[in-house]
């Protein structure tokens, strides 16, 4: 394998982890938020906004950065 698919799927695997974290921040903003109504879920809900449209940025270039590696892969 060439160096820069192992550095592709670190990059995905980064990603992956990023809609995992914006996830549980979703998740415990909706049970605080349900439970106590208080400025802390309001708080987790962005971060987890901000955290998924982070990922969601990231997601694309990853797709670039795969692109562009197909691409300049000589045939032969």
């Amino acid at each position: 394998m060439r160096q820069q698919d192992l550095i592709i799927d670190d990059l995905v695997a980064i990603n992956m982890m990023f809609y995992v974290v914006s996830a549980f921040c979703a998740y415990w903003s909706l049970r605080v938020h349900r439970i106590h109504r208080t400025r802390r879920g309001q708080l987790m809900m962005h971060v987890a906004d901000s955290v998924f449209l982070s990922a969601l940025l990231f997601t694309a270039v990853n797709a670039g950065i795969i692109t562009w590696m197909v691409t300049l892969t000589p045939t032969a």
